[in-house]
């Protein structure tokens, strides 16, 4: 384990951990302008993968407003809008590509793609945790952190055979089960002080949203690698662009909310 790169990724954890517990504590217009804020970099690091710097310009500024849109509507309660939101997008694409094709411009309707796919896969996830309580917005956060954290530090420790080399060729099996670990037991206690559940059903919660958090975790990677990119930024000293930061919590948060709706955790 590089030492300056571990400091980095620490400091930069810490910071980012101290930003979101504030926004959280304020909530309203603060928690969505930091949400708005990580999900609209993350939404254009996506489209950087797929479309070169400068291109697209009119397909990256209307998934950033169609983006807000759904995190404003999301905080608000009205989850049913965010489906009128992606109807839009796709209709956008649509007319979009009509009108290049039509006018003698060679296209392919894929190339419009990324534009509607970055906000099923970023904003369409993420959304559904603006309207959570502020107790299980805290927990699926820090399942997501746990999981990270213990899957590197005992992965960097222990971890001797791969999972998936082509996607990730430091994901080990012993730091997979280091970060399920370390989320039961952040599930556990966190149920056994506020929730209403007994202790076997938060057991059950951390290893379902773990998984969600690693599965997460690699399709993302896969996505870089299918498009030969290292990271989706270096915004983020230690861990990459925002959303190599945030890929474990786009699976974990509807993974939770799904839970949630049959077994009500708090």
């Amino acid at each position: 384990m590089n030492l300056s790169s571990h400091k980095n990724r620490l400091f930069t954890a810490l910071v980012l951990l101290v930003v979101v517990a504030l926004a959280l504590y304020l909530n309203g217009v603060f928690l969505f302008i930091l949400v708005a804020l990580i999900g609209g970099l993350a939404l254009l690091e996506f489209y950087a993968m797929f479309w070169p710097t400068g291109s697209h310009f009119i397909e990256k500024v209307a998934g950033l407003i169609l983006a807000w849109s759904m995190f404003w509507v999301a905080q608000q309660e009205d989850m049913y809008w965010i489906a009128g939101f992606l109807i839009l997008a796709f209709a956008f694409v649509a007319i979009r590509f009509l009108f290049v094709y039509g006018y003698g411009e060679e296209t392919k309707l894929l190339d419009w793609g990324p534009m509607p796919a970055g906000l099923c896969y970023i904003a369409l996830l993420l959304s559904p945790a603006l309207a959570l309580p502020l107790v299980e917005q805290v927990l699926v956060i820090l399942a997501t952190v746990f999981t990270d954290a213990g899957g590197y530090y005992i992965g960097s420790r222990f971890g001797r055979k791969k999972i998936c080399p082509r996607i990730s060729p430091n994901k080990s099996w012993a730091g997979a089960f280091g970060g399920l670990a370390a989320c039961v037991a952040c599930c556990v206690v966190m149920g056994g002080i506020w929730g209403q559940r007994n202790i076997f059903f938060f057991l059950l919660l951390g290893i379902v949203v773990s998984i969600a958090a690693q599965f997460g975790d690699f399709f993302e990677s896969s996505l870089k690698r299918a498009q030969g990119v290292k990271d989706s930024g270096s915004l983020l000293p230690g861990h990459g662009g925002m959303l190599d930061r945030i890929d474990s919590l786009l699976f974990a948060v509807p993974v939770y909310v799904l839970l949630d709706l049959f077994l009500d955790f708090f």
